[in-house]
């Protein structure tokens, strides 16, 4: 249900996908709530991946202003030599 109702443009419409192919019906509020749960389950997941990202690889103490970038055409090839 989760699933469907991610994909569908309401909750409505997300069950009554869910009736055609399974014949289960559900009411549109309870899709919501569902949906809305693993929503903030995956939101805490996401949060605490980010949180434990941060604290593993903190931001270098400084960082220059200007980045300077040089491109070798080495393996560029040549036509007729030009």
């Amino acid at each position: 249900m989760v699933r469907l109702s991610t994909h569908s443009p309401s909750f409505a419409k997300a069950t009554r996908e869910r009736v055609w192919f399974t014949g289960a019906e559900m009411h549109p509020a309870t899709a919501r709530r569902r949906t809305e749960a693993a929503g903030a389950v995956l939101v805490a997941h996401e949060t605490t991946a980010a949180t434990r990202i941060l604290h593993e690889h903190p931001a270098p103490p400084c960082t220059p202003d200007t980045l300077l970038l040089r491109v070798d055409g080495a393996m560029i090839p040549l036509v007729h030599g030009q």
